[in-house]
């Protein structure tokens, strides 16, 4: 179990580190769900367009922040 978990461990690191770019992401940090049925993005880098579920789509551009 304990061989696992540091496997585990270190491809949880190497998984958050591949996500940030030059900063890492931190995907533990908040683990419980959002009280509201928006939530808050901030993006990192330029994503382009975004579709949503409802088929809308949101322009993510690196420093904005919108609420989904």
């Amino acid at each position: 179990q304990m061989e696992w978990f540091n496997h585990y461990k270190k491809s949880l690191a190497t998984y958050m580190r591949s996500l940030g770019g030059d900063e890492s992401v931190d995907i533990t940090q908040d683990m419980k769900p959002p009280k509201s049925l928006y939530i808050e993005v901030r993006c990192l880098k330029d994503y382009g367009e975004f579709e949503v579920d409802d088929g809308t789509s949101v322009l993510l551009k690196k420093n904005s922040q919108v609420f989904l």
